[in-house]
């Protein structure tokens, strides 16, 4: 297979979405690579040289040399290792329709989860869980525009746009844990619920699912307050992880959404390390 054996590595964090992402491109296509859990309230050499513009996770480090931002990453690991089922289809138009509906996705989606995070009051929460639908639905739409119409958005099997939107269905998870809210319910929309129960019974999600209980404690210590971010529960959250007590200003809620914000280090998952 090409690239094998040749150092692959996955610089990001525990319940990163967009590590996530990355982690199932590389299981689908089979390849074998090292999972290194990063500390963003203290970011290592590593990853200040692999990705020293923006200094955010994932970055894939294959032979050496660093690739980023996540949907980019996904393609660079779908050309690279072509010898297995490729992720993005295989007509031209298909393969741009994908690609739009993943950047909807990375914007829009991604924007109205945030939205519901940063809400201080449940009236606030409530009036961005609209926005969150909203954003939501167009993609229920979209399930019927791509190619197959059949299991998952790349037909049969699943392919670029169900990793780009299943990434993020562990913090939908999550939002419904801490907020008793749904971003996608049969109700609304059928369509997309059911392919969402059955992308999270893949294997594939399986491998690089983010614990629940790992994103509910990530987010849990932390508020909005207006523009300014601030940090509750500090000195408890502080003995968990034996760091020297020190003042936090950003969380895991900031605007990169588990990107570019800063989050503790956490012990790694039993299946983190090397994977095939």
């Amino acid at each position: 297979m090409a690239g094998e054996g040749e150092g692959v590595k996955l610089l990001g964090t525990v319940v990163s979405p967009f590590a996530v992402h990355v982690r199932m491109a590389l299981h689908l296509k089979g390849v074998s690579y090292e999972d290194l859990e990063q500390d963003l309230f203290d970011k290592g050499d590593l990853l200040l040289a692999s990705n020293p513009v923006h200094k955010k996770v994932p970055v894939l480090i294959h032979a050496g040399r660093p690739v980023y931002e996540s949907l980019v990453i996904v393609e660079y690991v779908d050309e690279v290792w072509a010898g297995a089922a490729s992720l993005l289809p295989a007509d031209p138009y298909d393969r741009v329709v994908s690609r739009f509906w993943a950047a909807y996705v990375d914007d829009k989606v991604v924007s109205a989860m945030l939205g519901i995070l940063r809400a201080t009051t449940e009236k606030e929460r409530a009036e961005r869980l609209d926005a969150a639908l909203a954003a939501v639905r167009p993609l229920e739409d979209a399930f019927d525009a791509c190619p197959g119409g059949k299991a998952f958005y790349a037909g049969d099997s699943v392919g670029y746009l169900d990793l780009a939107l299943g990434c993020h269905l562990f913090w939908f998870e999550a939002l419904r844990e801490m907020f008793g809210v749904m971003v996608i319910d049969a109700g609304r929309n059928p369509r997309l619920a059911t392919w969402a129960g059955r992308f999270l019974e893949t294997e594939t999600a399986k491998k690089a699912a983010s614990p629940i209980e790992s994103i509910v404690e990530y987010a849990g210590p932390c508020f909005f307050h207006g523009d300014e971010m601030r940090v509750l529960g500090e000195e408890e959250a502080e003995s968990r992880t034996a760091r020297p007590q020190r003042r936090r200003t950003h969380c895991c809620r900031g605007s990169g959404y588990l990107e570019s914000s800063p989050m503790r280090s956490r012990q790694r998952r039993p299946w983190a390390g090397r994977r095939g």
